[in-house]
């Protein structure tokens, strides 16, 4: 793999195996349960202090 045009933290998040985990933890949560749009969380963000 080149790393010519990588920084160096997505070279090591790219590679690190609980971060991989979580982010396909993550999607399989999204993929069961759904998601907020970013109409909701902007409007969830907005109301709450």
């Amino acid at each position: 793999m080149s790393l010519e045009s990588t920084d160096l933290e997505t070279a090591s998040l790219s590679t690190n195996p609980s971060f991989l985990d979580l982010i396909e933890r993550s999607r399989a949560s999204v993929r069961s349960e759904g998601a907020l749009s970013s109409e909701e969380m902007r409007r969830r963000f907005e109301t709450e202090p």
